[in-house]
């Protein structure tokens, strides 16, 4: 009896000596746990400061700031982190946290960012020769208004969006003469990223303050038109000549011939678009710091003719030997060959497949003007110029205007599609300046909440390659992209907004190191 008693008192005290011993080794594992957390957070945190103090140090010193430090204090912890140059430019980061034996490492990158919208030198359709000589320059490498080289972000040195023209001007340059984001001799052959249609349209129904619009040829020796605070839209219909010291600052439009000579310079963007062809120069000391765009364009939009004469409807053949000359940015034209190129096949078949009809109908407007032998096109009367005018409102045949601005559905990034429209944008206190924008349909109710209208705007410039031209670079005369330049364009034309010098951060890894 004795003996079961005591048996049944030690079995307990084992028992309940048991328990304890679980229940402490509970605590002590959930100690072990919170402590390995504890270490982890701050290993985490450490590595995090690391990484925000180089950033900070990256974004004040973009191309200067290269360094690495090790078993720097932070709190209880210590850190390690470098900045490092990548294959692609970026600035690559790693930074690692360090707390009693727990690491956690952080590794990104950073990049100049801000958006490609122009090239140094654009140009858009067939040349006749290209003459470049004695000391030219054109420069991507993002230039300051005195012509230091500045921050960025840099662009491409010469755009051409004719292959034919891509390598005439590809033979015609100096390596050490035309540079860019890609280095020496940058020449690209692609379509612009800005729609030169657009951009065209925004520029010519401009009716601001800033106007300065003249009918017929001009030139200008001396002063100066505008500054950099106030820039201004010098449009000018016919030839323009600058020479002496004149010096300009904004958008410069000219329909004919453009002349630069002597010291004269514009600070913003030279657009010249001479339909015929003709010739631009660009001599002497002369110099241009923003971008330029040359091209020889027919407008074929409604409001580009003037005959709107009535008819009987009459057939007409397509001359499609004419189709693979159209204007690199209308983006209704088969540049198939170009868009392989440049990595846009989608844009070139969507064109290729809804745009035909379109364009056999919409050549009637060349074929009644003057200049249809250049566009060698046989075209429909005026009643289907009005049919064509009604289809370019039509739903089902925005998207295939939309690759005319060089941009892809945002849906291909991910998410949820998003339709590709066309709203005319009315921009509040100056509706003069209309123009189309391209937009995700989930962005029009707020487009059409502040007053712009669904579909093309009817004074939108819809263009076709033109006769070709000739362009002179000779003797010391530069041409610099410069985002300095071209910033405060942005309070003129929304097609100008190269958006601020942002630097992009990325974290590509992130975690607790083992």
């Amino acid at each position: 009896m004795g003996k079961a008693v005591l048996l049944i008192v030690l079995g307990t005290t084992l028992a309940a000596s048991a328990m304890y011993i679980s229940r402490d080794e509970t605590l002590l594992n959930q100690q072990q746990v919170e402590a390995d957390y504890e270490g982890q957070v701050l290993a985490r945190e450490a590595a995090q400061s690391a990484f925000n103090v180089v950033v900070g140090r990256v974004k004040r010193d973009f191309d200067g700031y290269r360094d690495s430090e090790s078993n720097v204090k932070y709190r209880d912890a210590k850190y390690d982190v470098s900045a490092s140059t990548g294959a692609g430019g970026e600035v690559v980061i790693t930074a690692t946290g360090k707390y009693d034996g727990f690491k956690y490492r952080i590794s990104g990158s950073m990049e100049k960012g801000g958006q490609r919208l122009f090239d140094a030198m654009t140009i858009d359709g067939p040349v006749t020769s290209l003459d470049f000589r004695d000391n030219y320059y054109v420069s991507g490498v993002d230039a300051a208004l005195d012509g230091t080289n500045a921050v960025g972000p840099h662009v491409r040195g010469i755009l051409v969006t004719n292959t034919s023209a891509f390598n005439t001007t590809l033979s015609e340059a100096d390596r050490d003469n035309v540079v860019g984001s890609e280095g020496e001799l940058d020449i690209v052959n692609g379509n612009p990223l800005t729609s030169l249609d657009e951009l065209e349209s925004a520029i010519l129904n401009y009716s601001g303050d800033a106007l300065v619009d003249v009918s017929g040829s001009t030139s200008y020796s001396s002063g100066t038109l505008g500054s950099i605070a106030s820039p201004k839209v010098l449009r000018i219909r016919g030839n323009v000549e600058l020479s002496g010291n004149f010096s300009g600052y904004g958008v410069l439009y000219a329909s004919g011939n453009i002349t630069f000579e002597d010291n004269s310079v514009w600070y913003g963007m030279v657009y010249g678009n001479n339909a015929e062809g003709g010739i631009h120069t660009f001599e002497d000391d002369s110099a241009v710091y923003g971008s330029v765009v040359l091209r020889s364009a027919l407008d074929v939009s409604d409001g580009g003719s003037d005959d709107d004469d009535g008819g009987d409807e009459e057939e007409c053949v397509e001359d499609k030997s004419d189709k693979s000359k159209k204007s690199g940015k209308s983006a209704k034209s088969d540049k198939s060959d170009k868009s392989k190129k440049s990595g846009k096949s989608d844009k070139s078949d969507k064109s290729d497949k809804s745009d035909k009809s379109d364009k056999s109908k919409k050549s009637d407007k060349s074929a009644k003007s003057d200049k249809s032998d250049k566009s060698k096109k046989s075209c429909k009367s005026s009643k289907s110029k009005k049919s064509d005018k009604s289809k370019k409102s039509d739903k089902s045949d925005k998207s295939d205007k939309s690759d005319k601005s060089g941009k892809s559905k945002k849906s291909d990034k991910g998410g949820a599609p998003d339709s590709i429209v066309e709203v005319c944008h009315i921009p509040p206190g100056n509706p003069a300046n209309r123009h189309t924008l391209t937009i995700g349909s989930s962005a029009l109710p707020a487009h059409l909440g502040h007053g712009d209208t669904e579909g093309a705007c009817e004074a939108d410039v819809e263009t076709e390659e033109g006769g070709a031209f000739r362009i002179t670079l000779r003797d010391n005369t530069n041409i610099r992209y410069s985002t300095a330049a071209l910033r405060p364009l942005r309070e003129l034309l929304e097609q100008v907004d190269i958006g601020a010098n942002a630097v992009v951060v990325q974290r590509s890894v992130e975690g607790a190191l083992k």
